[in-house]
């Protein structure tokens, strides 16, 4: 039981075959960045893919969701479309804002690139 316990929480760590579902995913990026520019919303869409999880992404909860216009939704649908064969986050498997750069620089990240408000950082 300790062995099968074990496999599954590597599993779950790892995300094998995870994948966020395109509604989550499309959320999190309004969220995220629904007053961002197309290039920031695909690299946040890519960052989301390459983790295969929603974990930490909290831009899905955000209450401008339900208030984002049509345009704002079709553009982070594009974006999550288009993440789908190209790695727009250059690697970069997090993403923040200038406050949250104190975190990343503390636990030896490394900043990958910048658009507008958003950082891009990978381990």
């Amino acid at each position: 039981m300790k062995k099968l316990l074990t496999l599954i929480s590597c599993a779950l760590a790892l995300n094998l075959n995870a994948a966020v579902p395109d509604s989550l995913a499309i959320r999190a990026i309004i969220g995220e960045a629904g007053n961002q520019p197309i290039e920031a919303q695909r690299a946040i869409a890519s960052v989301i893919r390459a983790r295969g999880s929603l974990r930490g992404v909290y831009g899905v909860n955000n209450p401008c969701v339900a208030r984002a216009s049509e345009s704002t939704r079709k553009r982070a649908a594009r974006a999550w479309a288009d993440s789908a064969t190209v790695d727009y986050s250059h690697g970069a498997r997090f993403f923040g804002c200038k406050a949250d750069d104190a975190y990343f620089t503390a636990h030896h990240f490394k900043l990958v690139f910048n658009i507008k408000q958003i950082n891009f950082w990978k381990e």
